[in-house]
């Protein structure tokens, strides 16, 4: 018996190909670039990629472009083709296995990499792809290393010249690297031995790896004896990938503390008007290299005027001040004059060097006081409506005095 079959016929597109770059290397870097020129400019990379057809169709239309790995500067660099007669972005080709068709090709690449300002160097190269590809999506790519030169530089900050310690003490200080050159740079660090017996510092020596463009601290912990009196110098170096190194030298000194007060530090941050209740703010400087625990005590009170002795209670860093703020009642009149004196409380008390501001005798001062920019205020609102009050009176007073006169001329 006969029976009627319906074959679907579907023929599979075929545009294969393959692609070899002219010349390439099996170490994985193809090709390295030259110093930088004085413009910053790198020279040109250029290759040759052989294409040979190897699908079925009498005549296949490729786009050939090309891409850049991932890379932090792969935005800057730029790949462009020979189109016979000029260097363009992409361009097509076409390939196939009709007599009217060529079945390989080569295609001339040039690439420019990123300015030396922006460009990076990366261990594994830059990967750069150049692929073929049909309208129907089937593509084909080769690919090539490029590997642009190291330029290593490091830059050292946050470092202080100067520190104080105290006895059997232990201060932390550290140094701020930053990776100026264009790739990885493994830095490593160490510490000079000059120390004095009983002193020690950790670490003594730390290699790492900092990326290009960012910032590392690398701290330190300086442990002192029970006794010292001479200043101590701890030289630290610095020794980039490419042997350059740098030594660094930071002082520790016998710290301190060391408090003064300037009076018109007082006058100038005070509140000063009269008939008010305000702030008496009295600054206390900490010059010398030893913080303070909470054991700075403030006195002040007003002069003369059979007055308890107000206290505040603070603490001052190295190096830098706190204020100590008293709440003070509305005075009258425009002159007063305070004193003051302060004290160390505590295991702090053995530390000071020098004397304290009003010790033995305290110190005074006279503050002047001023009337209050609200009541100026008030009277400069006051004044304007005054004066044209009294405008108008006169101006009615005036109309009265003629309506008056016309009146007796009609009689």
């Amino acid at each position: 018996a006969r029976q009627q079959l319906n074959l679907n016929f579907a023929r599979q597109i075929n545009s294969d190909l393959t692609m070899e770059v002219v010349d390439g290397t099996e170490s994985g870097i193809d090709f390295t670039v030259g110093e930088a020129n004085d413009d910053g400019t790198y020279d040109a990379v250029e290759f040759d990629v052989t294409v040979t057809y190897e699908g079925t169709e009498e005549a296949d239309v490729f786009a050939v472009t090309g891409t850049v790995g991932s890379a932090p500067d792969s935005t800057l660099w730029n790949i462009e083709f020979l189109n016979g007669t000029e260097w363009v972005d992409s361009m097509e080709v076409v390939l196939g296995i009709g007599e009217s068709s060529d079945s390989s090709t080569t295609i001339s690449v040039r690439v420019t990499p990123a300015n030396e300002s922006d460009a990076w160097h990366l261990d594994n190269g830059h990967r750069i792809n150049v692929r073929l590809q049909t309208d129907n999506g089937d593509l084909t790519e080769e690919s090539v290393n490029i590997q642009l030169p190291q330029t290593y530089g490091l830059s050292v900050t946050g470092h202080e010249d100067i520190r104080g310690i105290g006895t059997d003490d232990q201060v932390e200080f550290g140094l701020d690297i930053t990776n100026d050159g264009n790739g990885d740079d493994t830095i490593t660090i160490s510490v000079s031995d000059n120390l004095p017996d009983g002193w020690e510092i950790t670490p003594e020596e730390s290699t790492f790896t900092i990326a290009n463009g960012d910032m590392r601290t690398q701290l330190f912990t300086l442990f002192s004896p029970e006794s010292f009196t001479d200043n101590v110098r701890v030289d630290i170096t610095v020794t980039g990938e490419d042997g350059s190194s740098e030594i660094y030298e930071v002082t520790f000194q016998k710290a301190q503390i060391e408090l003064t007060i300037l009076q018109t530090d007082i006058i100038e941050l005070s509140d000063q008007y009269q008939e008010q209740v305000g702030n008496l703010v009295v600054r206390v400087n900490n010059i010398g290299y030893l913080d303070t625990e909470e054991s700075v005590i403030v006195y002040i009170r007003e002069q003369n005027v059979d007055q308890d002795w107000r206290q505040e209670t603070i603490q001052i860093d190295a190096q830098s001040y706190t204020d100590a703020v008293f709440e003070w009642e509305a005075l009258e009149g425009a002159n007063h004059r305070f004193e003051y004196y302060v004290e160390v409380a505590g295991s702090d008390a053995n530390q000071v060097a020098g004397e304290l501001p009003g010790e033995g005798t305290p110190e005074d001062f006279q503050m002047e006081f001023f009337i209050s920019d609200e009541g100026v205020e008030q009277s400069n609102v006051l004044l304007p409506i005054l004066v044209i009050g009294l405008v108008i009176f006169i101006i009615y007073g005036a109309g009265q005095m003629v309506g008056n006169r016309g009146g007796k001329a009609k009689l």
